[in-house]
């Protein structure tokens, strides 16, 4: 995975403010009618104050290596990721995805790269973790994974410039500065299916688990057989579990369908047929 960050600046308003001052002094004058025209005093709006943001210059708080020479400003790369999740399939996925990035910056051959590390944890950590790295220069933040991790994390980002390159699938929590590296189930679906119909299947059925992750496909699988003019016969949810899917297939097999999606906790496993 190669991970670009472009410069981002903040940039002044005092053209904006002298527009918004001329605007404003044209609606005074229009709102009256004096008798003949009355000077305005000259008013110098002072310069906006501009904040601190960790692109617009090196400082000395922020975090270096010993390696990087004097004025030398590196890049500095925020990750929020959940090493220490409670679950040991997504701390694995957390490692394996740091792994990417350091394979990404070894390739890149830049040794003024840096990458900060933050536990993702719970939301109120996310947002814990992104202060942190802000305070020690980050640039860029990639993560967190989880959609309310993000939504913690996004307004911290915002309120400093910094762009968040997301790993969610929650498409509500991209927008104004986030942007989301995944694969949105709402597109995965509707590829499928769309494969599936040209395949010459027209009766769909799913199953889903019952979680939000399930409630998103099972919204996105009624809309995709829609798209393509096909018939939806079942819907089944099941415990988001791997021994629990063989429970719904029963009604399932009864629903006449010739094609089956089946979506795994986090991923599409895709559609089956006789």
């Amino acid at each position: 995975m190669m991970i670009f960050a472009a410069p981002f600046r903040r940039k002044t308003l005092p053209a904006r403010l002298c527009a918004i001052a001329s605007v404003a002094a044209i609606a005074a004058l229009s709102a009256c009618t004096p008798p003949k025209p009355v000077p305005l005093p000259v008013v110098a709006l002072p310069p906006p104050p501009v904040a601190a943001n960790p692109l617009s210059r090196d400082q000395s708080n922020y975090l270096r290596l010993p390696n990087i020479a004097p004025g030398i400003t590196p890049v500095r790369v925020g990750i929020i990721l959940p090493f220490s999740s409670g679950t040991p399939a997504t701390r694995a996925l957390a490692a394996a995805m740091l792994k990417a990035a350091e394979l990404a910056l070894f390739d890149s051959g830049n040794r003024t790269i840096l990458l900060m590390t933050a536990d993702e944890g719970s939301p109120d950590q996310a947002g814990a973790a992104t202060s942190k790295l802000l305070s020690q220069g980050a640039e860029i933040i990639v993560g967190p994974l989880f959609g309310p991790s993000v939504a913690e994390v996004a307004p911290i980002a915002r309120d400093r410039g910094v762009p968040v390159l997301a790993f969610s699938t929650e498409r509500s929590v991209a927008g104004n500065g986030v942007y989301l590296l995944s694969f949105l189930p709402q597109n995965e679906v509707r590829r499928v299916l769309s494969y599936a119909a040209s395949e010459g299947h027209h009766n769909f059925a799913a199953m889903v688990p019952q979680t939000p992750y399930g409630d998103v496909v099972a919204n996105a699988f009624s809309d995709a057989v829609k798209s393509v003019n096909a018939t939806n016969v079942d819907v089944e949810h099941f415990a988001p579990d791997s021994a629990a899917v063989m429970a719904p297939s029963v009604s399932i097999v009864k629903s006449n369908a010739d094609a089956v999606l089946i979506a795994c906790h986090r991923a599409i496993a895709g559609l089956q047929w006789p």
